[in-house]
């Protein structure tokens, strides 16, 4: 899969919006939606880099693929999880250990989207549920894309896409039937719509012409920009709030030419760092946030999530993602695929 600038670009805006979403900035009061940009984003890279391999040497070798996601996320999550744990016991020590250990082991192990709703665990951390749906999404996905592929084309493509149909509409049939607002918005069964949707979309290989990309572009930015602006997190909200970010996103990803203003450098540069920027900006907003002004916790958050995000980037997942795992067998290209984050 060659390599898009634009949808770094996409991982920008989709990081920026969560970003004043949680330091409270006026108008992002459904920042949060940047979360379901990621998952679509994530769902088409990585699906588009499986599906080629399986092109390439007709199988899937799911150790490789499983390594290579531990080395591109884990160790990132490890050093924040880590500055986490020891910045809580000397900042606030008048928080039990154990409960920060909770918090800390359910990032750990991927499991805060079913720990927040049913537990409150972890509270100040609980950003991390959305790279819980990712990897248990990705835990199961690359065994079933084995048996869609094996489908025609055309078949595989309309199971997908009723995959997504299926997923969205049992998000809204909970909705109705009035389970717990945390419980559809948090868990992997309620909210995994978005990477079914990514999925599709890199399976269906649409290749839109160049005169129509900037009106897809346009579209997807303006669905975005409403998203932002007007969706909370009441019951209307996450039914179609969360299906207006996912069309959104998927018309980012149809219109994100090479040379569109989505591949501007300082663009592409945030979205090179924004899955430690996901990691980094909430703890350090909600801390911040409570004592200053939004432009005054804007700026401090993103400055020191952007110090944090650049020496997380090229300190520890560079050199983490570039070791050879298994050299002896062939290997896709780079994953430049976003945690979400």
């Amino acid at each position: 899969m060659r390599y898009n600038p634009a949808l770094d670009g996409i991982r920008a805006i989709a990081c920026s919006v969560v970003v004043a979403h949680h330091c409270y900035v006026p108008g992002f009061k459904g920042g949060a939606i940047g979360v379901d940009v990621f998952f679509v984003l994530s769902g088409y890279l990585i699906t588009s880099i499986l599906a080629a391999e399986h092109e390439r040497t007709r199988r899937i070798d799911f150790l490789a693929f499983y390594l290579r996601r531990l080395r591109r996320l884990y160790p990132a999550l490890l050093l924040f999880l880590a500055v986490y744990l020891v910045a809580v016991t000397l900042l606030a020590p008048q928080v039990p250990v154990l409960s920060t250990l909770r918090e800390v082991a359910a990032a750990g192990f991927y499991l805060a989207d079913y720990t927040v709703p049913y537990a409150g665990v972890p509270k100040n951390i609980a950003h991390t549920w959305s790279l819980a749906v990712e990897e248990q999404y990705y835990l199961i996905w690359p065994a079933l894309l084995l048996a869609v592929l094996a489908l025609r084309r055309g078949m595989a493509i309309f199971v997908m896409a009723s995959a997504f149909v299926i997923a969205t509409a049992f998000r809204f049939h909970g909705l109705a039937f009035h389970v717990p607002i945390p419980t559809v918005y948090f868990t992997f069964h309620y909210h995994c719509s978005g990477l079914l949707l990514g999925s599709a979309l890199a399976l269906a290989q649409l290749r839109p012409p160049a005169s129509l990309q900037p009106v897809l572009l346009f579209a997807g930015l303006v669905g975005v920009a409403i998203c932002t602006a007007l969706i909370g997190r009441q019951t209307t909200s996450i039914g179609f709030g969360i299906l207006l970010a996912e069309i959104s996103a998927a018309l980012l990803i149809l219109g994100a030419r090479p040379t569109s203003i989505l591949s501007t450098p300082w663009l592409v540069r945030i979205g090179t760092y924004s899955y430690a920027l996901y990691l980094w900006n909430a703890p350090i907003a909600r801390f911040v946030r409570a004592d200053h002004s939004w432009p005054v916790t804007f700026l401090v958050v993103g400055g020191l999530s952007l110090a944090f995000s650049a020496f997380s980037y090229h300190f520890v997942e560079q050199r983490f993602r570039h070791r050879k795992a298994r050299p002896e067998l062939p290997t896709p290209e780079p994953d430049r695929t976003p945690a979400t984050g």
